[in-house]
């Protein structure tokens, strides 16, 4: 394991919006992953959007990117964002009902980024995944809070910890609200659009809700 420092967690400030440096990334070789703690700013039973840019060359295997439990283990998570080891990606809640679960298929294995995000929205029982900017999934009827386990929350692994990364990861942020459709194109078009460079989350309406944002180490 290793820290999470370059992190913010907390409060947003309102500043103009703008484009700020993406030069870095967090790199892992399918044994370390980076912690997050289990604060009470991150532990959302309601609304949640989580949102990371990724990258892994690695063909099969479940990857965890980022999530606040062990996808698919009993009682033991609230919520899991993954590479699946059918080479799709995965949302995946923890409800008293069960798990729901956005889905997608497709080779995300190819050595190039792919930004991808999920929100859940208690007044629709809506929760949708979203990659690469565009609407891939939404599972619908979710009715039942996200259980408040006691998990940390991981980046790169989940927290048995198990299903390490291997590759990068880069961006990941939590808000404890459902983003909008483009909130989330905001996201992608400002780091697609701009080589180098990434939305300040702090500016364009996605400082609301912002809970932890990781940006290692850029400036």
């Amino acid at each position: 394991m290793f820290p999470f420092p370059f992190s913010f967690l907390g409060a947003a400030t309102d500043v103009p919006l703008e484009l700020i440096d993406n030069n870095f990334a967090m790199e892992f070789d399918g044994q370390s992953y980076v912690s997050a703690g289990n604060p009470t700013q991150l532990q959302m039973t309601g609304d949640i959007s989580v949102s990371a840019w990724f990258k892994t060359s690695t063909n099969g295997g479940a990857l965890t990117i980022v999530g606040r439990g062990a996808h698919y283990s009993g009682g033991a998570s609230s919520w899991a964002l993954f590479r699946r080891s059918a080479n799709g990606i995965a949302a995946q809640l923890r409800t008293s009902a069960g798990y729901p679960t956005a889905m997608v298929n497709g080779s995300y294995f190819d050595g190039i980024y792919h930004h991808v995000a999920f929100t859940r929205e208690v007044s629709s029982g809506n929760l949708k995944l979203y990659i690469d900017g565009a609407l891939a999934n939404t599972v619908t009827g979710i009715t039942n809070d996200i259980m408040n386990q006691t998990q940390n929350t991981y980046i790169g692994a989940d927290t048995v910890p198990d299903k390490h990364f291997i590759g990068d990861i880069d961006e990941v942020a939590i808000w404890n609200k459902a983003l909008a459709l483009e909130d989330v194109q905001t996201i992608y078009n400002a780091t697609n659009d701009n080589p180098g460079k990434c939305a300040n989350l702090f500016t364009g309406g996605l400082k609301d809700g912002l809970q932890y944002w990781n940006r290692m180490g850029d400036n």
